[in-house]
């Protein structure tokens, strides 16, 4: 039986795509719904991105936001939202964080944070701790770092806002708004030159890097 791909149709009849729907709550890429494997739990961001190629955690997040936004309900637990972390004040976000185990501050975090560019690979530095069977726990803390970095160092930007970026420019292109959007990746541009060398001769070697 044919695998059903992440932007083709959901095999459940919804009419979304299979990334934002069965799949988004545990089910395989098979051909019959009634085959599809149903786990005892909600997936982590990170979960569902590793069974999707070229897909980051992070824009899974975005993906289901989107959809929650939109349907305005989710089926089942529904994931922590990224505009629900962005909404809390520093101290509720480290406080949230000290329950789950992880004390950090603004020093710690900046020093932690140089050299890197993504946040949400900062953030398993601090994750390791919870257990891997609390994705709501993990998905929070991945955004709560996600949105330190924003406000504790925002320069250089992190991979996350960079990301954020190139969405609020479609989002500008959608409304007509086009010399907004061009501002935006003018942004991403700026900051994507930086990352590029001259060894970087392919698209291969400039993704991995």
């Amino acid at each position: 039986m044919s695998k059903i791909g992440p932007n083709q149709p959901c095999p459940c009849g919804s009419g979304k795509k299979y990334k934002k729907c069965c799949f988004m709550t545990g089910g395989l890429p098979v051909a019959s719904p009634r085959k599809q494997r149903q786990v005892a739990r909600p997936r982590s961001y990170e979960e569902i991105a590793a069974e999707i190629p070229d897909t980051s955690p992070y824009g899974i997040a975005r993906d289901v936001q989107e959809e929650v936004l939109e349907a305005g309900h989710w089926p089942g637990d529904r994931p922590i939202m990224m505009c629900e972390v962005a909404e809390l004040s520093t101290d509720e976000i480290l406080n949230r964080l000290s329950g789950l185990g992880i004390d950090i501050s603004q020093e710690q975090f900046v020093a932690a944070a140089r050299g890197k560019r993504s946040a949400w690979e900062l953030s398993r530095l601090w994750r390791s701790s919870i257990p891997g069977d609390r994705p709501r726990d993990h998905d929070f803390a991945a955004l709560a770092i996600c949105q330190l970095w924003k406000r504790w160092c925002p320069d250089p930007p992190s991979m996350e806002m960079v990301d954020d970026w190139m969405a609020e420019g479609y989002e500008c292109l959608e409304d007509g708004d086009t010399a907004s959007a061009c501002e935006h990746w003018w942004k991403v541009w700026q900051v994507l030159r930086g990352w590029l060398t001259p060894e970087m001769r392919t698209f291969a070697s400039a993704e991995s890097a």
